[in-house]
């Protein structure tokens, strides 16, 4: 399993999972605990010795780990380290490892998009990943399994994003200018509609499908017919992204603007200001917004106040996904890199790369 190979174009997040589209999909745990980091520490002390130094591969001699007196001289995050080296490695033959649940940040799923496109968009639920590719295919995929479960055939340009919704999954497609609806469990399309112009994101709420678009609007439509129900017109640059929930809409766009709207009323309440460049991505959870710009940044937003609570920099270059559950922040990046954010401090905790 080798690194990141390309533009990551999509992140999304689980309680267990980090996913990512770039030109293909990869999946890393974040379930690891205290007691996994005992564990390995206890495995791999119980084989130190000729032949597990034997086992261990250059990059592992490269972190230093290569000596008995290096090794007891560890500290918990070195030992955390190691586990995760051995995982990544596949150095299963130790005795006691075969079983170790993924540490932290373990690579777990490294798998081509179908017909090898790359993949543009991602979302996630459970052992489901919604996969959307620059070619126009949409695909829904088990994790577990890294098998494709159904091909959802209906765009005919890339699938710049994707959400999943209870039982549904709902995309939004590039040239072809449509929003559309499929059930999860059959695969089925139950509906399309025309946006009018180039979708770059949809969002989705109860009755509540929201899409923006490049001609500068947000578009607000009637999940249960499909017709038209706001159009939103302040933004002055292209409308990349949208997100929603019960209280409020926001979206992001190449004004280098951040716009919060009251929901259901879809009235404008508030401008975040901050970001140098294009807003390419948001994400929206209780009274907090993250946004990722092309200004190389991601920010986190109090969303009552519109306060700048935290700018996070780190990424070489732009930013084009992220995603915001608990206290975990994932934003992924042109740079090649995907990381973990604390939303209370704003600090950089794991870069996957």
């Amino acid at each position: 399993m080798g690194r990141i190979q390309g533009v990551v174009r999509g992140v999304a997040q689980s309680a267990d999972l980090v996913l990512a589209a770039s030109d293909d999909l990869r999946a890393w745990s974040k379930t690891g605990s205290e007691d996994d980091v005992a564990t390995i520490k206890r495995v791999i002390e119980e084989h130190l010795g000729s032949s597990f130094v034997d086992t261990l591969t250059k990059e592992i001699l490269s972190h230093g780990f290569n000596t008995l007196e290096k090794v007891q001289a560890m500290d918990h995050r070195e030992w955390r380290d190691l586990g995760l080296i051995l995982y990544n490695q596949r150095l299963k033959i130790i005795q006691g490892f075969k079983s170790l649940p993924p540490p932290d940040g373990a690579l777990v799923l490294e798998m081509k998009t179908p017909n090898d496109k790359k993949a543009a968009s991602a979302a996630v639920q459970g052992n489901l990943a919604a996969v959307g590719t620059l070619g126009g295919g949409l695909f829904l995929i088990d994790l577990a399994t890294a098998s494709v479960l159904h091909a959802l055939e209906g765009h005919t340009g890339g699938v710049l994003s994707v959400i999943f919704d209870g039982n549904e999954i709902v995309s939004g497609g590039g040239n072809d200018q449509t929003v559309r609806v499929w059930d999860k469990m059959s695969g089925r399309e139950t509906l399309r509609i025309d946006a009018g112009a180039r979708v770059w994101s949809v969002a989705a709420h109860e009755n509540l499908l929201v899409a923006g678009l490049e001609d500068n609007t947000v578009r607000v439509f009637d999940r249960a017919s499909g017709g038209p129900r706001h159009v939103l017109t302040e933004a002055t640059g292209v409308v990349y992204a949208v997100a929603i929930d019960a209280q409020r809409m926001v979206s992001g766009s190449g004004d280098n603007k951040v716009r919060v709207y009251a929901v259901p009323s879809f009235q404008l309440v508030r401008v975040l200001e901050g970001h140098t460049s294009w807003v390419r991505s948001v994400a929206l959870e209780g009274d907090r917004i993250v946004s990722g710009s092309y200004d190389n940044t991601v920010r986190l937003w109090d969303a009552r106040s519109g306060d700048a609570l935290h700018v996070l920099q780190g990424h070489s270059n732009w930013v084009k996904s992220v995603s915001l559950l608990g206290s975990e922040i994932v934003s992924g990046s042109v740079d090649w890199s995907v990381r973990i954010w604390d939303a209370e401090t704003g600090a950089s905790t794991r870069v996957l790369d």
